[in-house]
């Protein structure tokens, strides 16, 4: 028994120091201004020398190859029956989803161009087709009708940016 009096006894102690620590902590949480916003994932000079080391210098072999593999993968729309299916399956098929458009859209950072511009566009309108139900809003939900809450809106808008028509790194045999 005095071992778990020990164990108990280190617990509280560390749960009041925690306590007694946090009591001075202070949080400013500020709004990041859209002009202001980090890239997610890669900025303007990392993409051109992506571009450049894939495209062109074709190495490392195995981004090469990986790319290769994606070159000419088209993104997915939401699947139709995805309001229907039960959980877990309506969460497979999303993921099932979410991989191909991610490999899309790498396709299309490298090697943007005005068809997989648009096919993006049209996959990714398709997701937001239907805002109140589903993968949009929540996934362990799909089917289920929407329960709303007072003061709650409808969830943002999508904004498609202005998409190059043409990749300013010109490939040789591309």
């Amino acid at each position: 028994m005095k071992p778990l009096v020990q164990v108990c006894c280190k617990f509280i102690f560390i749960v009041v120091l925690m306590l007694v620590s946090s009591m001075n902590a202070r949080a400013q949480v500020t709004a990041i201004a859209p002009e202001r916003h980090p890239n997610l994932f890669f900025n303007t000079e990392e993409i051109l020398a992506l571009r450049q080391a894939i495209l062109q210098d074709r190495s490392p072999a195995y981004a090469v190859s990986t790319y290769e593999s994606i070159r000419n993968v088209g993104p997915a729309h939401k699947p139709g029956n995805l309001n229907s299916l039960p959980w877990p399956q309506n969460y497979n098929a999303g993921r099932l989803a979410t991989h191909i458009n991610m490999k899309a859209n790498f396709s299309y950072m490298l090697e943007p161009s005005q068809a997989k511009a648009q096919a993006l566009r049209s996959a990714l309108l398709s997701w937001t087709s239907d805002p109140n139900r589903g993968w949009s809003h929540d996934v362990q939900s799909a089917g289920l009708p929407l329960v709303t809450k007072p003061g709650l809106t409808a969830p943002a808008t999508v904004r498609i940016e202005r998409v190059p028509t043409e990749n300013p790194m010109k490939t040789g045999g591309n």
